[in-house]
Parts: structure tokens; C-alpha cells; sequence
């Protein structure tokens, strides 16, 4: 449940509770929730982070913050960048570089960071000490306690402990899902299972790995249609359809000609392949349901193949297809945006000229021109004066 909500009032922004009581005063430049009870607040072109009992937990002293993951905030400080808690203890100073941080520092994932110095790749843990060498030409993220690193022109897997788990042979690898990652020499795929010094070529017919692992289906391509795989490398369901997506939530989007459906695990369709290719659009199922298209308009059919909503909305003009997020879906209906629930009706009405899908409750929204936040229910956070 949010406790803190970003108010405007006229043009600056404070904190108010979901009762519309002061927690900061409006005296930012602007305000936004990075973490539940934190916020980032702005003012005169230098950033820092409050609370939700209206401390200041750090100064606008900073040039950038950002949240990352394992509940660090990155901070650029002048035009050097480190890392700091999220009660602003700084636990790496700032000692990276601009052209580090946008190029050369990743986020951390399995407590290390990866970190370039001169030409050659390395890895430091979350208090800014190198614990893996700087040795490596190309590195990922850790993923399931392994990543890709390329030595000598080759790839492999190492573990956290900066241990070869796989020898680096191969011409390119993939971060590890469910337990699997994917190396190619060649033409030819092989799979790599935890635990293994060496991979397995998943199947002898001439086939390629077209992603990664989801829910433990990768989509094969052979002869330019689309399959899957199961996690012992056996195709599963036959490469038949002209274009596949990832399975999310137990069904894939599928392909044939102009018109999409979806499959579940075992192949079976669940929803009828009908609805309309556009561009590239990602369609997948989220909270249970799926947002598609049909003679130019959008709608949502659930998991099993029934409608949701009819199709009467217009297309989006902003960076995300038709989905649901927090048990609400952003849909535009004649030029306007407002939200869908779960059962399909309209909650908060088609009168925004902008909207978000909801993050920590919110939806940051604009109408005649001024932007502000809404929760759930509708209700407006701010004043125009």
C-alpha cells in the first residue's frame, strides 16, 4: 500500500499521504518514488532522496541518482559517478568516470558489478572492491550465479567466485535461464547445464536457437519457421509458425501469415491465431491477460482464449503495448487514456491526454496541458494555482 505520494501544487512538488495531508511541503522542482516510502526530489538542478516521515535522507547535493538493483542507488556527483545506500551511505565514492558508468559499469546482479578498466573487464562487489580480475575482452551480468566472459577471443562461464565453470571455447554464449545457457561454435548450438564443464548439442537436425530459455521452452528455428524446445534439448512443438515470442505465463505468441495467437507449453492453441500482426509489437500474457489487436482496434481476451473487453480501443502513442500492470490496464479510447480493470471495466475514465501504466500504486497523468499523479481509484494529487 503507498504511504507517500508525489502533490503539485501550481508548478512545485511536495509529498502528500493518500489523505491528502502535507508530508513535505511543495517547495521541488519535481518528485518521484524510486523505492515504497523513498523518493527522488529535485530542486535547482541537483537531486537527492526523502522519505515517507518527511526526513531528508540525502541533500540535493547530487547531479544524478538512480535506483539499480540489490537496493543501491547509483550517483554522479560533478561528473563522477558512485554508489550509495538508500539511506545515502556511500559505500563506493565517486571514482568512475562518465564515460565508465555509460559504457563500462553494468548493474549489480549476484552482488558484483561489472567494471572495465582500459580495455579488459573485471568485477567489484558492493564495496567497490575488484574481486574478479580485469582480464576478460566481454562480459555479462551475473545470472543464476554464472556469466558470460570472453578470454582469448573466446566464451565461457564463471561463477562468483570468479571460478571457470565452463572453459572459453566457444564463439559466443548467453546468460544462463532455468538452469540452461546456450553456446554456439559455428553453425552449430549446444546447451550448457549447471554443473557441466562442457556442453551438450541439443539436437543433430539443423536447427538454431532463437532466444533464451522462458519457463523452459527456447524458440528453434529451422528452415525459417518457429518451434520449441524443451530443457533436454527435444523439440516439443513443431517449427510450423512463421514467427514465435517467449512463453510468459504459460503461453507464447505465435505467427502464421499476419495473424497472431497463442500456445500453451504443450503446443495446444489457446488462443485462436486471428488477431492482427503490427509492426513489432510484443504480445504476451501479464496478470492473466492479454492485450491484441483486431481490425485496428485493441481489446484484451484472457488466458484461456475468452474475451475480456471488446475491441474498441486506439492504438497507443507512447512505449508500451496494451497490458496490465498492478490490476489495471492504460487503454485510449478517442484519443484519450484512462484504465480497464481485470473484469473489463472502464475504472478511471478516458479523459488523460497522457498516462502510465501504474508503478507503486501510481499513474503519472496529464490533462490540459499539466501533469500529476493518480492512484488507483482515481483520485487526483495535485492543484492547479
Amino acid at each position: 500500500m503507498i504511504n507517500i505520494i508525489p502533490y503539485r501544487k501550481g508548478v512545485r512538488w511536495g509529498l502528500y499521504n493518500p489523505q491528502k495531508n502535507i508530508v513535505i511541503d511543495c517547495i521541488y522542482d519535481s518528485v518521484e518514488l524510486v523505492y515504497p516510502g523513498v523518493a527522488k526530489v529535485s530542486l535547482n538542478g541537483r537531486v537527492g532522496l526523502v522519505d515517507d516521515r518527511g526526513h531528508v535522507v540525502v541533500p540535493c547535493v547530487y547531479s544524478e541518482l538512480d535506483s539499480v538493483n540489490s537496493g543501491l542507488v547509483r550517483f554522479r556527483r560533478d561528473n563522477a559517478y558512485g554508489f550509495m545506500t538508500q539511506t545515502g551511505v556511500e559505500l563506493i565514492p565517486p571514482t568512475f568516470s562518465l564515460l565508465d558508468i555509460a559504457y563500462s559499469l553494468s548493474n549489480f546482479s549476484d552482488g558484483l558489478a561489472a567494471i572495465k578498466n582500459g580495455k579488459l573487464w573485471g568485477y567489484i562487489d558492493e564495496g567497490g572492491r575488484l574481486v574478479i580480475p580485469s582480464i576478460y575482452q566481454s562480459v555479462s551480468d551475473f545470472s543464476e550465479g554464472l556469466a558470460a566472459v570472453k578470454l582469448n577471443g573466446r566464451y565461457g562461464y564463471i561463477d562468483t567466485d570468479g571460478n571457470m565453470a565452463v572453459d572459453c571455447k566457444y564463439q559466443s554464449a548467453r546468460p544462463f535461464r532455468d538452469g540452461i545457457g546456450e553456446v554456439t561454435i559455428g553453425s552449430d548450438s549446444f546447451l550448457v547445464f549447471r554443473g557441466m564443464l562442457d556442453a551438450f548439442k541439443f539436437s543433430q537436425i539443423q536447427q538454431k536457437m532463437y532466444s533464451s530459455f522462458f519457463e523452459e521452452r527456447a524458440i528453434v528455428c529451422i528452415n525459417k519457421t518457429y518451434g520449441f524446445i524443451n530443457t533436454l534439448g527435444q523439440l516439443v512443438i513443431p517449427c510450423i509458425y512463421d514467427y514465435a515470442q517467449p512463453f510468459h505465463e504459460g503461453v507464447a505468441a505465435v505467427r502464421i501469415s499476419n495473424k497472431w495467437g497463442f500456445i500453451n507449453n504443450e503446443g495446444e492453441i489457446v488462443v485462436p491465431l486471428k488477431y492482427d500482426h503490427y509492426y513489432d509489437v510484443k504480445y504476451k500474457c501479464k496478470e492473466g491477460a492479454i492485450g491484441l489487436r483486431m481490425n485496428n482496434k485493441w481489446g484484451f481476451v484472457k488466458q484461456d482464449g475468452t474475451d475480456l473487453t471488446t475491441f474498441v480501443y486506439d492504438q497507443h502513442y507512447l512505449d508500451f503495448e496494451y497490458q496490465f500492470s498492478e490490476g489495471l490496464a492504460c487503454v485510449r479510447l478517442d484519443g484519450k487514456y484512462g484504465f480497464i480493470d481485470m473484469l473489463g471495466r472502464e475504472v478511471i475514465p478516458c479523459i488523460y491526454s497522457f498516462a502510465t501504466c501504474f508503478v507503486l500504486g501510481l499513474s503519472k497523468v496529464e490533462i490540459d496541458g499539466a501533469r500529476g499523479y493518480i492512484d488507483y481509484a482515481g483520485n487526483q494529487f495535485w492543484e492547479d494555482s
